[in-house]
């Protein structure tokens, strides 16, 4: 793999090395003398050209995401002899926010919000990146769609003081097509409720006034922010098999939310 890609992309790399993190076992960093990169593998080229859109117009849209790089036949993926599809993207550099904050201050919650919001406003409409949609069922009426990250853990979002602005984005490939107070409901089930903080009400409160800062928006979105919130992590632990503390840290956050999510 490593000197295909080096034929391809005209990369001089030393080391090409497995993420043992990644869940589906597609990810890889790439450390030539001067850069890093990460590198995915994917069985599927409509999702590997999704990819490439998202990052270009998020890019476009003056947000911290990855740039994808091109290979010399200037295109955004690469076509594997494996009969797979590689997309390599710049890394990232900042650092996660879980690494940085036990809890989310009211000044990073504000800038988190700003910056997501700005990511559903880009993406808004239609489906035009051929995401799959929204796995479960929704009852109301939404005026918004838009993509829909659908994974916005502290290991996504990313910060670096040095950047305008200050929050970054990672790891798209979860991503949904649906009713964007979805992705709000997602977020803040991840950021402000969990099995060791339980409920950050401070830094809550801080993201959804910013958010919401149209009161018509508040009005219409809040209502369905702890059911999208329950149907989600339902979801999720359906269709994924995770280890005895995994699943217990979803269990907590879900009472949590049901006892502590009223707007």
């Amino acid at each position: 793999m490593k000197e295909e890609i080096k034929k391809k992309y005209c990369i001089e790399m030393d080391k090409v090395i497995k993420n043992k993190n990644s869940t589906d076992g597609n990810v890889y960093m790439l450390k030539s003398i001067s850069n890093k990169y990460i590198m995915k593998i994917y069985d599927d080229e409509k999702h590997a050209v999704s990819m490439i859109n998202i990052h270009k117009d998020l890019k476009n849209g003056g947000m911290n995401v990855p740039n994808i790089i091109f290979n010399k036949e200037n295109e955004g993926y690469s076509l594997l002899k494996s009969g797979k599809y590689c997309v390599i993207y710049s890394f990232l550099d900042g650092e996660e926010i879980g690494n940085l904050f036990k809890n989310i201050s009211k000044d990073i919650s504000i800038k988190i919000a700003k910056e997501i919001k700005n990511i559903h406003q880009i993406t808004n409409g239609n489906n035009k990146y051929n995401l799959p949609i929204l796995p479960f069922r929704l009852d109301g009426t939404f005026n918004r769609y838009s993509m829909l990250h659908f994974d916005l853990t502290r290991c996504n979002i990313f910060y670096n003081e040095n950047w305008q602005p200050q929050i970054g984005f990672i790891d798209f490939d979860d991503a949904k097509y649906g009713p964007t107070v979805v992705d709000v409901a997602i977020v803040i089930s991840l950021l402000y409720f969990s099995k060791s903080r339980g409920v950050d009400a401070e830094g809550l409160n801080a993201f959804l006034n910013e958010y919401y800062d149209n009161e018509k928006l508040r009005k219409n979105e809040l209502p369905y922010l702890k059911t999208c919130a329950l149907k989600w992590i339902d979801y999720i632990m359906d269709n994924n098999q995770f280890d005895s503390s995994t699943t217990e840290s979803f269990e907590i956050r879900k009472n949590l939310i049901e006892t502590e999510m009223n707007f």
